[in-house]
């Protein structure tokens, strides 16, 4: 039997968001446990041959580019859904739904996620894979001061559409 789901927003945003905060914590942890292996393994190559050490650097390098790159499109992605969701905040109450619960979900995990975060990207174990994400150390160094203007250019254009949509000037 079908239910109405009309304008319900409902388990993927939390599943959305919750899969960004993993990915934070795995990005660091994905890099050492492949630059630990890798790394060993290159050099003991290098007595073998050149090529192949050269090759298992290039999939140690790659893997860092990798989940950096994906750390950060993946906050990119989030973004992009929120401006939108402000941007028809007055078309369907699902936007302003989805507005409130990444907004909500954002500020109330941030200080502690900021904290925990702090600690594992400045932990001793992880300052070489920490130094090959440099896109996610800013993202986690200044994560509130990017949050608080995401959402205050969100409000900028939410306000803007609702007093257009009203028939006001700007």
């Amino acid at each position: 039997m079908l239910k109405q789901k009309k304008a319900q927003a409902e388990f993927p945003i939390a599943v959305f968001v919750i899969f960004f905060i993993a990915l934070l914590f795995l990005a660091p942890t994905m890099i050492k446990l492949v630059g630990s292996t890798l790394t060993p393994l290159g050099n003991s190559f290098a007595a073998i041959s050149p090529q192949a050490n050269a090759t298992a650097m290039y999939a140690v390098e790659y893997t860092n580019n990798f989940w950096d790159t994906i750390v950060v499109l993946v906050f990119v992605m989030l973004t992009i859904v929120l401006f939108i969701s402000a941007y028809f905040v007055d078309v369907s109450p699902v936007f302003a739904v989805v507005y409130v619960v990444i907004g909500f979900i954002f500020f109330l995990i941030a200080p502690s996620l900021q904290d925990v975060l702090t600690n594992l990207y400045t932990n001793p174990n992880f300052v070489s894979e920490v130094a090959h994400a440099p896109m996610s150390e800013f993202l986690t160094n200044h994560f509130g001061i990017i949050l608080f203007v995401i959402y205050i250019i969100a409000g900028i254009v939410m306000y803007g559409k609702m007093r257009t949509a009203t028939g006001a000037q700007l």
